[in-house]
């Protein structure tokens, strides 16, 4: 199985904290897991979770429990979907932008997937 990750563009420069309590004018973010699967078919979403996490830019100070980014990431990997606590316009943000990225993978995606982003 191969992976990638990396602090995305929001996470550097970031001097994260596990007290939620220190950022107290962070904006709500989500990361989010996708692994890429493949079959005959060819290639669909085959697993995704949502992490979430607050950012100040401003301050540069930022909030994550990283045992949950890591457990979701994992969880990811593994083909699982845990996407049920974004908020009904991150989920259509999400499922447009999984459609705009690759359509026929989207297509041939797990009703799983299209259902918790419904």
């Amino acid at each position: 199985m191969g992976a990638m990750h990396a602090k995305s563009k929001v996470e550097k420069g970031i001097k994260f904290s596990p007290e939620k309590e220190n950022v107290p004018n962070g904006r709500q973010v989500w990361i989010v897991w996708v692994a890429v699967d493949r079959d005959e078919r060819g290639s669909f979403y085959g697993g995704a979770t949502a992490c979430e996490m607050l950012v100040d830019t401003e301050a540069r100070r930022g909030w994550k429990v990283l045992a949950e980014h890591v457990n979701r990431m994992d969880r990811a990997l593994k083909r699982k979907f845990l996407l049920e606590d974004l908020g009904e316009d991150d989920k259509a943000a999400l499922r447009r932008l999984l459609q705009s990225h690759n359509f026929e993978w989207w297509d041939r995606s797990p009703d799983e997937l299209k259902d918790q982003l419904a």
